[in-house]
């Protein structure tokens, strides 16, 4: 149900609306440049013969020092499964979840929930062209309890006051 978006998508991408100016206009607008200027790679997610989400994502990494106690000791183990030295290399690999937007008519249905889950399923296997071993997301306050029901946990960074998103991250190795 999810694939790359694709330039004959261009016209159907016009009336994409999600009620969010900005996620609207990065559809419309940006989507189809940044995937050609190499910046990020946009999913969607076609119900009905239209497009009724679309996700995009780009490369990520973080801080071993901003993780729990609990997921930086999985990424311990796992290092040390590798031969390597636990203390060292202190980023770890990780996808963005960098824009997810449903359209108002498929709202509340689940699909931003699948969509979510379809893309750590893709990132997780062995059709993903890249290393990555976290999914990470800058989810706006208002969208933070989505992601949580989806078990990502906020990194521990510091916010300033102004800041309108939660940082989030969930480990991909749960999918495998």
């Amino acid at each position: 149900m999810i694939r790359l978006l694709e330039v004959e998508d261009q016209a159907e991408l016009q009336d994409f609306d999600c009620g969010d100016d900005d996620l609207n206009g990065f559809i419309s607008t940006d989507a189809l440049r940044y995937r050609d200027e190499m910046f990020a790679q946009t999913w969607v997610w076609v119900q009905d013969g239209r497009i009724a989400a679309y996700a995009a994502m780009v490369n990520d990494r973080i801080s071993t020092d901003q993780l729990d106690g609990h997921k930086r000791d999985a990424i311990q183990v796992s290092r040390l499964a590798l031969g390597k030295d636990m203390l060292r290399g202190g980023h770890i690999p990780a996808v963005k979840l960098a824009r997810l937007a449903v359209r108002k008519e498929y709202r509340g249905v689940g699909i931003g929930r699948d969509m979510v889950i379809e893309l750590c399923l893709l990132f997780a296997s062995s059709r993903n062209r890249t290393g990555c071993r976290l999914m990470t997301v800058d989810a706006y306050d208002s969208a933070a309890a989505f992601y949580r029901r989806l078990e990502f946990i906020e990194q521990n960074t510091k916010r300033s006051p102004q800041s309108s998103t939660v940082p989030m991250v969930i480990d991909l190795r749960r999918f495998r």
